[in-house]
């Protein structure tokens, strides 16, 4: 099923993705010291939304602890293509301002219903994004509120130092934006929302649908060096329209053996009445 997310909810989403970004990002380890977490994949495919109108970031599997970057990665890229910060695009050192540029990658693509970072092939896709050349919303698509097309705007900052300085300041923004809005949504309209689009799939009882990106995704980036030199990229998926697939639904439960220390009920007669003494 293809569609179009409506700005508000498109930013309730964003919201709550900030939420749970900026929780990742604060994270501290026993003793109170931060451990510095970059997400370093944050991307429509990682963001999951339930028929309850929840909103959740997954997959966890690239993210690491600032010093474990610095000491493992360093001049080494990893995440999808489309959705790089221009340091990560050229190999160098990134913090937690690199998963605000990606989330502003993702939130304009929910609100435009297209990629900010476009080329004819990867190189040139790669060459926009170190440049943050990109259409601005207000271009992309008509109707865009100023409110949210400067919180996007400002996530997709070339410099880090020019963009949010955390998540928490984007959910701010984003929190003031909504409360311009005749109606702000919530978590109702985003499953009144999500429960149209797929009551067929709800009655099955699949309960997960995650917010699938424009084109297939391709493979984690390979290396690129500190100088700029691009290796390989496989990212020639001819965009789409956004895309909101379900996930399939968990397995039914088993049921339960009756305890063994309690003696099974004896059998039903013919007439449906129980047996043995009363």
């Amino acid at each position: 099923l293809q569609t179009t997310v409506p700005h508000g909810l498109a930013a309730y989403i964003a919201r709550e993705v900030c939420r749970a970004l900026d929780y990742a990002h604060r994270k501290t380890d026993d003793q109170g010291r931060p451990l510095n977490i970059v997400h370093r994949d944050v991307n429509p495919a990682n963001i999951f939304l339930s028929h309850e109108g929840e909103v959740k970031v997954g997959d966890f599997g690239l993210a690491r602890a600032r010093d474990n970057l610095e000491q493992s990665d360093a001049g080494i890229i990893k995440g999808k293509l489309s959705y790089l910060s221009p340091e990560q695009a050229s190999g160098q050192p990134i913090d937690h301002r690199s998963d605000i540029f990606s989330f502003g990658v993702t939130l304009y693509e929910m609100a435009c219903g297209r990629r900010p970072f476009v080329g004819e092939n990867d190189v040139q896709v790669v060459m926009a994004i170190r440049e943050a050349r990109y259409l601005p919303p207000a271009q992309a698509r008509e109707g865009f509120h100023p409110s949210l097309a400067a919180v996007i705007e400002r996530c997709l900052a070339h410099d880090p130092a020019e963009r949010y300085p955390t998540a928490n300041h984007v959910r701010e923004d984003l929190t003031r934006y909504l409360q311009q809005l005749p109606t702000s949504p919530g978590d109702r309209e985003l499953a009144d929302f999500i429960n149209s689009l797929f009551a067929a799939e709800r009655r099955s009882n699949s309960f997960l649908m995650k917010l699938t990106p424009l084109a297939h995704l391709p493979p984690p980036m390979a290396a690129v060096s500190r100088a700029g030199g691009l290796s390989e990229f496989e990212h020639s998926a001819t965009p789409s329209p956004l895309e909101l697939p379900l996930l399939p639904a968990p397995p039914a439960p088993q049921a339960a053996a009756p305890p063994r220390d309690r003696p099974r009920p004896p059998a039903a007669t013919a007439a449906g009445t129980i047996g043995g003494p009363r």
